[in-house]
Order: structure tokens, then C-alpha cells, then sequence
């Protein structure tokens, strides 16, 4: 897109305002967004010419306080936006992923959800949605919540029982979840870095990590196991199918 020069402005003439809430745009403890082009026409209560009229370096983006003079503040590059994402979407997803995986092994029953698919290297559903809790229960738990978790990693892939204990520990976990991202804070460093045994940028020049690449690290690990648990049950259900 490309964005035509702002008019060029003639001899300014002024006007008083009763208040500096007669300032177009303004609001007070907020940033006041003008520029010389949109209304070059006024002056502060203070009857001095706002900066942004006096100085061609002065960001319009700037904080404008009671006495009326603006004060310049940390200017960011043309057209960057911080990301945000809410509590509530990032849980929705996480949950989405949790509920997927679990109707998977309640659709397979006890039996085979404890089994493997002839493969090598593959895991059974049971054992894939228990790793699921685990990445949770300390990515989530321990790293941002600061919950004590005992974590086995290579215990998870081991792990085998019943389906309703699976569903008792995934409901255990979704109560939780709320609680261990309520303060997190996504440019934040972590208080204590991931374990390295865990670390999937290990032997990269990744830095240190934040609150929020910790969060996006539990949606990865969440959704690319969704996807493989659909693809054993496929496998699963083919096989039982033809041996039957």
C-alpha cells in the first residue's frame, strides 16, 4: 500500500480551548494520536504550540498530561503491532486438544488403547495423551505456574490402565490450566529455564526462552500429538478390523 505525503500546511492560525478535553482526539491518561495535518489549528490550554507543530522529530504518538506539554515516549517502528492473544482462546485450544485426544481413547475402549500400531517407535494412544498431560502439568504447571510436578518423561511413553483414569486426570488438568496462566506475561523471561532433557531448541542459538514461547511450546507439543493419536487409532482400528 502506498500512503501519499500528508498536505503541506500554510500560515497556522490558532484558536483557544477552554480545556485541554477540547483537544481533538485527546483522552485524558491515554496517548493522543494527532498529527499537524489532521487539525493545525489549536493551541495547548498553556496557549504554547503543541510540539508535534514545533518539532518535525516529535512522534504524534506521545503521552499528552494535564499541564498540557507533551512528553515524547519510546517510539516503535512504522507499523509494528505486538501480538496478544487472551486467556480464554489460548485455554480454548489447549482444551480442543485435550478433549480431541480423550474422545480418541474413550472411542477405543481399554483394551486398544493400550496397544501399539506395528510400527517402530510408535506409542500407544493411552501413553500419547499421558505424555500430553505431562508436557502440561510442567510447561504450564512448573515453568509458568510454579506448580510441583513430578515429571517422568520416559515413564509417559510406558504408561498404560484404564480410560477413566484418563479422563479423571484430563479434567484434574483442564481445572488447573486457568489458575498456572493467570500471571503469565508473553515477553517475560521464564524464572528457570526448561530442563534441558526437554528442550526442543537445544544445540540452536535460540536465547533465552519467555513466558510466551513457553505457551506456544505446550499448543505445539498438544497439537502435533492430536494429529499422531488420529492417525494410531486409524492404524489401530485397521488392524483390529482385518484380525477380526
Amino acid at each position: 500500500m502506498t500512503l501519499s505525503p500528508p498536505p503541506k500546511i500554510g500560515r497556522m492560525t490558532t484558536r483557544p480551548l477552554a480545556s485541554i478535553r477540547d483537544v481533538p482526539g485527546f483522552r485524558q491518561g491515554s496517548k493522543c494520536a494527532l498529527t499537524p495535518w489532521r487539525d493545525p489549528a489549536w493551541t495547548t490550554v498553556t496557549g504554547k504550540k503543541p510540539m508535534a507543530l514545533m518539532a518535525p522529530w516529535f512522534s504524534p504518538g506521545s503521552y499528552l498530561p494535564r499541564n498540557g506539554s507533551p512528553t515524547p515516549v519510546r517510539k516503535r517502528r512504522y507499523g509494528e503491532v505486538h501480538m496478544e492473544i487472551s486467556n480464554e482462546d489460548f485455554l480454548m485450544f489447549i482444551e480442543r486438544a485435550l478433549d480431541g485426544m480423550l474422545r480418541i481413547v474413550e472411542e477405543l475402549g481399554d483394551e486398544r488403547a493400550n496397544l501399539r500400531p506395528d510400527l517402530p517407535g510408535a506409542n500407544s494412544p493411552y501413553a500419547i495423551l499421558t505424555h500430553c498431560i505431562g508436557v502440561c502439568d510442567y510447561w504450564i504447571g512448573t515453568l509458568l505456574g510454579k506448580r510441583e510436578v513430578a515429571r517422568d518423561r520416559d515413564a509417559e511413553f510406558r504408561a498404560s490402565g484404564a480410560v477413566v483414569e484418563l479422563r479423571q486426570r484430563v479434567g484434574q488438568l483442564k481445572a488447573r490450566l486457568p489458575a498456572d496462566i493467570s500471571q503469565v506475561q508473553g515477553e517475560k523471561l521464564l524464572a528457570s529455564s526448561p530442563h534441558s532433557m526437554y528442550n526442543p531448541l537445544r544445540g540452536t542459538n535460540y536465547g533465552d526462552w519467555k513466558e510466551g514461547t513457553a505457551l506456544i511450546h505446550a499448543y505445539e507439543e498438544l497439537a502435533q500429538h492430536h494429529g499422531q493419536m488420529e492417525i494410531t487409532r486409524d492404524l489401530l482400528l485397521r488392524s483390529y478390523e482385518s484380525s477380526a
